[in-house]
């Protein structure tokens, strides 16, 4: 039976291993670098929906990225003629990208965006009904301010024919606003919507229900991302045959996900008007900078097959799966603003910008991540080899850099009431091509 060393291949979340058919050195040290594209879960400017609503324009936000690499292996000696090792792969990638979308809605269902942080005290409760030549739209939104200031309003169309509405309320210290407005119109397609929007020092939350034909929401966001991680696997390894290797191998597994996400132009809605419209609905703008911390504990597990094609080549072949607990911190800051109505307006359409306090707030999932891999090997020198790979992974839970809306919507009404709003998770993608250079000592 040939002897065989583990070589580790340190591509992106690599802790499996080709096997190189040489006689058994004690250590193997590898080095790689290469390329990773992100495919970070899709709802990263916090505008969630709902119902039947239909939206173009919101995809995962891709990143591309370098990685770097470090990856080695200790020879632990035979066990029943399985060889066994210790390896330990360690890897760093960067990666940011600016993205500008627009959000087209249709349909009947809710859009929501809630803040960082959502106001503290408030509510909001919108219902839309419609018939063969009537519809209706009301809001009611109501804040009473961490600075004492109580506002409450609301707004309605009810019209066989067409009617819109619509309201800003703002203390004279500026500090907090509540704004919304209804379409009504009547026909014998009738269509109806009702929206609001609340900001004050302790949040912001933006609602909007009915049919959602026309509501258009433009971002620009930059998020980059800082993804690392570590791997202590204790694997063992046989022949299949003269050509043909197999190894197994387990061990603790750690990552970290950092993200830093502003929205540096600003997310703007924009409420669809009605023709013959007497009012101009306002906008909603928000400006957002935040950071998620995500660490995960676990452990992983993989097989890895590979085979000697002659000589100098071999290729391989590495799944593998890992289980953590993910802990996500979000900090960070939003400025909301209302600006640009025109007509009857109630209250008028001052330009109000409103910033909270901040936020720090943590939540805890199960996180699960399974990978992929092919590599192949090119020996340089009997100790020296050069290893191409590409892999694909996938995580189950990396956070937002937002939280849930928490509304409650049947049948074209929505009710919103404070409460606090956690941490949203969703899947990532990454895949990596990666060039590495090994050394067997």
């Amino acid at each position: 039976m040939k002897v065989f060393w583990p070589v580790l291949v340190p591509s992106l979340l690599a802790s499996s291993v080709a096997l190189a058919q040489d006689p058994t050195p004690h250590f193997a040290l590898s080095l790689g670098g290469g390329v990773a594209a992100f495919n970070l879960p899709s709802g990263q400017n916090g505008v969630q929906y709902g119902g039947n609503a239909q939206v173009t324009g919101t995809n995962g936000q891709w990143e591309i990225g370098e990685t770097a690499n470090i990856s080695g292996a200790i020879d632990l000696g035979t066990i029943n003629n399985l060889q066994t090792f210790l390896g330990i792969s360690a890897f760093g990638t960067y990666a940011n990208g600016n993205f500008a979308s627009t959000q087209n809605f249709s349909g009947e269902g809710f859009v929501a965006i809630p803040g960082l942080s959502t106001p503290s005290n408030a509510s909001i409760t919108l219902n839309t009904s419609r018939g063969p030549g009537s519809a209706s739209a009301g809001v009611s939104a109501n804040d009473t301010t961490p600075q004492g200031d109580v506002l409450s309003d609301t707004s309605s169309a009810n019209s066989g024919g067409t009617q819109t509405a619509a309201f800003v309320d703002t203390p004279g210290s500026h500090d907090s606003f509540i704004m919304g407005g209804s379409n009504a119109q009547a026909s014998s397609n009738s269509t109806a919507l009702a929206y609001a929007g609340i900001a004050d020092s302790s949040g912001n939350i933006f609602i909007a229900t009915g049919d959602l034909d026309g509501l258009s929401i433009s971002t620009s966001t930059r998020n980059t991302v800082l993804y690392s991680g570590l791997d202590l696997t204790l694997g063992v390894g046989g022949n299949a045959d003269d050509k043909t290797s197999v190894q197994a191998y387990a061990g603790p597994s750690y990552r970290n996900i950092s993200q830093w996400n502003s929205t540096s132009s600003s997310l703007t809605v924009d409420i669809p008007e009605v023709d013959p419209a007497t009012v101009t609905h306002p906008l909603y703008i928000l400006d957002r900078n935040g950071s998620v911390m995500s660490n995960y504990f676990g452990g992983v597990i993989g097989t890895n097959i590979s085979h000697q094609v002659n000589d100098a080549l071999s290729v391989s072949l590495g799944a593998e799966g890992s289980l953590y607990y993910a802990t996500a911190h979000l900090t960070g800051s939003d400025t909301a603003t209302t600006t640009g109505g025109s007509g009857a307006v109630v209250g008028g359409s001052p330009t109000v910008t409103v910033a909270d306090t901040g936020v720090s707030k943590t939540q805890s999932t199960l996180a699960y991540a399974v990978r992929g891999q092919a590599a192949a090997t090119v020996a340089l020198s009997p100790n020296i080899s050069l290893t191409s790979s590409v892999a694909a992974d996938y995580l189950s839970a990396v956070a937002r850099p937002y939280g849930n809306a928490n509304v409650a919507y049947s049948n074209g009404n929505a009710v919103w009431a404070s409460g606090d709003s956690p941490l949203s998770f969703g899947g990532m993608f990454t895949y990596t091509a990666n060039l590495s250079l090994t050394g067997r000592f």
